[in-house]
């Protein structure tokens, strides 16, 4: 698995403050008298190469807040907070939106974030403000994307390519064509994603803009591993790191994809080699997550080397983060290779259990592929295991996926969506590039008549003063779609279960002591296999949107909601007692079977089992809390449907 950060949105210098400098020093006539005249037939040679390439690369709306989300997004959010109070223009009021909106994105407060967006955007197109309005819809195409919702995200990335040509801003043109080419990527359509990533690192090595040239190699590199072209994929990831070599943080993630790559090619010693050096460069910067995905690395490589206990071993540490996190992908992949690491050991009692985690982690998976993966594994255990009917089965069931999967119409839609949006832009874009042409050739022309060698000694002197105090490289954007740890489910905008089980362990600690009592719900929906299989996935999705409606209405003035994977629920309750609380589960139940939308089937049959918790705060360790809260959930789901079942820690 190869995982990467998104592009930067930092910027370098322009000609407009260049402009304010020049004229700064054209009103100080004593300048003059410093300047050696044997060098003027050079510096007019220099300056005729600056006018000939004259073309806008915008700046960032505020240096130090930029710099600051970068280092301490936590200080960077109460800093745009206030200046958003005591903002009295709409530019600073959109300013402190847009680093509102980024902070809380580097926080992983996704819900914070698009709501910070969408304010800033409806201001935005108010003042009629197309830069902020690109900003802000850029936010937009990423929600989209954490939402799976992929084709809707390609269209706000056209969109939003269309408005960065019409603004002739080269800087916001390289990075939608960048946001473009991932977008595209996620939709497997590869050929579209190398000629705008190309297109962007293009744009990005005229201005000299590294940390984006940088991400542009790491970008084309995995594409070109998608592409199984490995050894072009190993040579983009290290002129990355030439171009971008102080970036510790960026190294770690360029070590580890360069391991991944050395694994493909069956070269285990320089796999290893630069999984270390993953390890090493993450540690500095405390990237413990990325340390974590080096360490699963090196595992996946003893794995491949029958060295089963070594990669056990690193596997059951790696689990563990990859569950806070709430990695779905991950724990799928971990719980594989653990399939495989005890059937190489013959410890098949071990390795049927992990193959169920892995069958139950890929039913949460959107696609066919992770199914696949599973029954392709499981096949192989049986066989090991000389159960042959068993193993047939699983050969049918992956045999009629995959063939579901050939007849996939992907590639069909994403034509489709290329040859709506894409000729007209391709077309426009045409068009105002020839326009802008025109326009810096009557420019540069102007330029010529209207200045004489002394203005060029001041220009060039301005441009190559201003380049060196003011030239800088932008910090990288740690905005990461596969690795950056998230407390928000992204289907039912509730938090995930790496952050209500952490919700619930720092509760416990500081209400234990003080005796203030809580209490914890684990709800399932019933009958929810049956619904997918019936309906198909996305009524599921619609179910479970649905009933997440419901619950929040209900649950939220008294305490906090997590999705736990599937259609499991955890609620964490303060302050109500018994009946308080069985009177809020009649409620939701009563609302959940009533007031069914008309996008789900009326012949769903909708209904949830519990299991309640009371008086949670008794218990001395918070891990017994979510043991016996599951173990009343099963016990409330073998009565049948629609029970609860209540466990009362006083009694």
């Amino acid at each position: 698995m190869c995982f990467y950060c998104l592009i930067s949105y930092n910027d370098v210098f322009t000609l407009r403050p260049i402009k304010k400098l020049a004229n700064r020093i054209y009103r100080n006539e004593t300048a003059l008298f410093f300047i050696q005249w044997k060098f003027i037939l050079l510096f007019i040679i220099l300056l005729g190469l600056s006018f000939s390439s004259t073309a806008y690369y915008s700046e960032v709306h505020n240096q130090k807040l930029e710099k600051l989300v970068q280092i301490n997004p936590e200080k960077a959010l109460q800093v745009a907070t206030k200046k958003l109070k005591d903002a009295s223009t709409a530019d600073e009021k959109l300013t402190a939106l847009y680093y509102i909106a980024q902070a809380n994105d580097m926080l992983n407060n996704f819900a914070l974030t698009k709501q910070s967006a969408q304010k800033g955007l409806l201001l935005a197109k108010k003042q009629k403000s197309e830069r902020f309005i690109f900003e802000f819809t850029n936010f937009l195409v990423f929600d989209s994307e954490l939402a799976g919702e992929f084709i809707q995200a390609l269209k706000l990335a056209n969109q939003n390519h269309q408005r960065a040509l019409e603004l002739g801003d080269e800087r916001l043109i390289a990075i939608s064509l960048t946001v473009r080419g991932q977008m595209y990527l996620n939709l497997s359509d590869h050929q579209a994603a190398l000629k705008d990533v190309k297109e962007s690192l293009t744009i990005f090595q005229q201005n000299n803009d590294k940390t984006n040239i940088s991400n542009s190699f790491n970008t084309l590199a995995i594409i070109y591993t998608n592409l199984n072209d490995f050894k072009q994929s190993i040579e983009l990831y290290k002129e990355a790191l030439k171009v971008d070599g102080d970036a510790t943080y960026d190294k770690s993630t360029v070590y580890y994809n360069i391991g991944s790559t050395y694994l493909e090619l069956d070269d285990y010693t320089k796999a290893l080699d630069y999984f270390q050096k993953a390890i090493d460069a993450a540690t500095q910067v405390n990237d413990f997550y990325t340390v974590n995905f080096a360490k699963n690395g090196i595992a996946e490589t003893y794995l491949i080397q029958d060295k089963y206990d070594d990669a056990i071993k690193l596997f059951e540490q790696t689990i563990k983060i990859f569950q806070e996190s709430d990695d779905i992908q991950m724990l799928l992949n971990v719980n594989l290779s653990l399939t495989q690491a005890y059937s190489g050991k013959n410890d098949f009692e071990l390795a049927n259990h992990y193959a169920s985690k892995a069958e139950q982690y890929s039913q949460t998976l959107e696609g066919i592929l992770p199914k696949i993966n599973v029954l392709r594994i499981k096949e192989k255990l049986f066989k090991s295991q000389k159960n042959w009917q068993q193993a047939y089965t699983s050969l049918e069931q992956r045999t009629e996926l995959e063939s579901t999967l050939n007849q996939s119409n992907k590639e069909n839609l994403i034509q489709e969506l290329r040859v709506k949006y894409n000729a007209q832009f391709d077309q426009e874009k045409m068009e105002i590039l020839k326009s802008k042409n025109t326009l810096k050739d009557d420019f540069i022309q102007q330029q010529k008549l209207k200045n004489n060698y002394l203005s060029i000694i001041i220009g060039l002197t301005a441009i190559l003063l201003f380049a060196t105090l003011y030239a800088y490289g932008v910090q990288k954007k740690q905005k990461k779609h596969l690795f950056k740890l998230s407390t928000t489910d992204s289907l039912t905008q509730v938090y995930n279960r790496r952050y209500i089980v952490e919700y619930l362990r720092n509760l416990h600690s500081k209400t234990r002591p003080e005796n203030r009592p809580h209490s914890v719900i684990m709800i399932d929906l019933d009958y929810f296999k049956k619904i997918n299989d019936t309906f198909g996935h996305e009524v599921g999705n619609e179910v479970l949107i649905y009933f997440t409606k419901i619950i929040k209405q209900h649950i939220t003035p008294f305490g906090k909601i997590g999705r736990m994977g599937g259609e499991e629920w955890l609620i964490i309750l303060e302050g109500l007692d018994a009946d308080e609380i069985m009177h809020l589960l009649t409620l939701i139940r009563k609302e959940y079977r009533s007031n069914i939308p008309k996008n789900i089937p009326k012949d769903c049959e909708l209904n949830f089992s519990c299991g309640v918790l009371l008086h949670a705060h008794l218990y001395e360790d918070y891990d017994h809390i979510l043991k016996d809260v599951d173990k009343a959930l099963y016990s409330a789901k073998n009565q049948g449907r629609g029970y609860d079942c209540i466990v009362n820690q006083e009694t």
